[in-house]
């Protein structure tokens, strides 16, 4: 937590260090809080400065509305998907604390609790150790290469499927925005957390 932040649950995020949390993981597409035992349900942003020209486009946010992404994937990837859990490295400390009753598993589909659809959960590779696959009721755990190869994979894949029907945000100080965390898919510019050094 940023000692600006005014209470906990609430982090500053910045690609200035003095003024947030340099969150690198944000720039692949994930899911928020999955570590959590529930994980989080709505994920709001709120701008407090952008210090870019007005026609500079780099402080971005894509979406990807989770139930079209998977119901656009092919049957055998949608069979092969919902059987299919991320195995999560729960000691690496990477965008925040980790809970001591944190998931070691979850879902890669899931059941939304409202509109009953099927969504997808991404984990970012950070936090991703890498998958499991529930077959004829035992788990079979992919090797470390397929695990990066799947990985990289989805995330070409949710790329294309933002240029295709996606949404992105471009970020201008005082906006706000809250979506529904557990029906859509997100990320932040790839260079959008790079610090004043890393940039140069």
């Amino acid at each position: 937590h940023n000692p600006k932040a005014p209470r906990p649950g609430v982090f500053r995020i910045s690609n200035n260090p003095s003024e947030g949390k340099v969150l690198y993981q944000a720039q692949y597409w994930h899911t928020d809080g999955l570590l959590k035992r529930k994980p989080v349900r709505y994920t709001s942003l709120y701008a407090v400065t952008n210090a870019l020209p007005t026609i500079e486009k780099y402080g971005t946010t894509r979406f990807v509305d989770a139930h079209d992404f998977f119901q656009n994937q092919d049957d055998s990837t949608k069979k092969l998907w919902m059987n299919r859990y991320w195995v999560r490295d729960a000691s690496s400390e990477s965008s925040y604390v980790v809970p001591k009753d944190a998931n070691r598993t979850s879902p890669l589909v899931y059941t939304h609790p409202s509109t009953g659809k099927f969504c997808l959960s991404i984990e970012v590779p950070e936090e991703a150790a890498g998958f499991a696959d529930l077959i004829n009721g035992r788990w079979v755990v992919a090797d470390p290469d397929a695990s990066k190869k799947f990985m990289e994979e989805l995330q070409l894949k949710l790329e294309a499927a933002c240029d295709s029907y996606g949404y992105e945000h471009y970020w201008r100080q005082g906006d706000f925005m809250i979506w529904d965390n557990m029906a859509v898919i997100h990320k932040a510019h790839s260079g959008a957390y790079l610090t004043a050094q890393q940039a140069q």
